[in-house]
């Protein structure tokens, strides 16, 4: 059974806006679908397997448990570019109640009753393809929540959870949550109940902590070598940095410098460090009151594909030291002034640093 509707669909009975029994069936809602007639109504409901909704319209709902789309079976599929709104407890956007069911949103949901998801997976092998936004603004709900097996997540879009909901929650073994776009969620921007990795990938944005309450997941990190990060964990997790550089992991907290970031620390730090030392050097080789030193100093590295962490960089720096003996003799003494400028260019403009600094020492 086909299913299509460009107008307008207002229910006051206790009825689904579309409700099918069997399988094989589509729905297709340009149009309007609006729910408000008791609980357990939702806007389209399936009662089968290998279903199909394509919504580019809008879904409303206004009861308790009134979801906007419910998938009762197995193999089920939705598509949303529009728009679902739920505004009662236990009332997801999408709930699939099933198995192997898929779910690709670049729309949006917006969930306002208490612990109601955006999306809801229950049972094994859901699949979730979301570039959308999620937003909660209730508590005890989840933008994304992955129970029972082997379900896997790709979050490109945003979800902000609120104050009082997480983000994602994986329950169950083996499901598998990939991350990069921004989860955002001030209890649980991650939330692990069983034995689940997560994924982090370039662009990803995690905004509040990653929390386990049992066994030990996975929290892999493959946000790129030009990228520095910290994460904070509550519980037990296993950490992995996918990239192969060092970080650091201890007392719940993982961080790394990006390539940029230690190359920017190692490069002005040389530099400077060195074009000191040689006026300094040039002046214990010789025998004069005051004096003045002016250099000036340049580098630059080419890519080198064998090893990727290693980025190109130019460097300019010029500089001036002042000295003046107080002490002459045996073990003489001069204060310096050193005035030092560094123009440095990492990777090709992903970072370019201009420094000035000053320093005051004795020789």
């Amino acid at each position: 059974m086909t299913v299509t509707t460009d107008g307008s669909i207002t229910i006051t009975s206790a009825s689904d806006g579309i409700n099918t029994s069997g399988g094989s069936n589509i729905a297709t809602i340009h149009g309007s679908i609006t729910t408000s007639g008791g609980g357990n109504r939702s806007g389209v409901e399936h009662n089968g397997n290998d279903n199909e909704t394509i919504l580019t319209g809008t879904i409303s709902t206004a009861d308790r448990r009134s979801y906007g789309i419910y998938n009762s079976g197995d193999d089920n599929s939705s598509t949303v570019s529009g728009e679902i709104t739920t505004i009662w407890r236990q009332a997801s956007g999408i709930l699939n109640s099933g198995n192997n069911n898929t779910t690709n949103i670049t729309g949006a949901i917006t969930a306002s009753g208490l612990s109601a998801d955006g999306i809801r997976n229950e049972g094994d092998g859901n699949t979730t393809v979301f570039s959308g936004t999620i937003t909660l603004t209730n508590s005890g709900g989840n933008g994304i929540s992955d129970f029972g097996d082997n379900n896997t997540t790709t979050i490109t879009g945003t979800i902000n959870a609120g104050a009082n909901s997480n983000a994602v929650d994986s329950s169950g073994s083996n499901n598998t949550t990939y991350i990069n776009g921004t989860v955002q969620s001030e209890i649980g921007a991650l939330y692990n109940n069983g034995t689940n990795s997560f994924t982090l990938q370039e662009g990803a944005i995690i905004i509040g902590p990653n929390k386990s309450v049992s066994l030990e997941p996975t929290l892999n990190i493959d946000v790129g070598l030009d990228t520095s990060y910290i994460y904070t964990t509550e519980g037990t997790w296993t950490v992995n940095d996918l990239d192969g550089r060092s970080f650091s992991y201890s007392n719940n907290v993982a961080s790394s410098l990006s390539a940029g970031n230690s190359e920017t620390a190692d490069e002005m730090l040389f530099t400077r460090n060195c074009s000191l030392q040689m006026s300094l050097q040039r002046r214990a080789n010789t025998d004069q009151g005051p004096w003045v030193d002016v250099y000036k100093h340049s580098s630059q590295r080419a890519a080198n594909t064998a090893q990727p962490a290693m980025l190109t960089y130019k460097e300019n720096s010029n500089g001036i030291s002042l000295g003046l003996p107080v002490l002459s003799g045996a073990r003489p003494l001069d204060i310096v002034i050193n005035s030092h400028r560094t123009a440095l260019n990492i990777g090709q403009d992903s970072q370019t640093i201009d420094s000035q600094s000053i320093k005051l020492g004795i020789m």
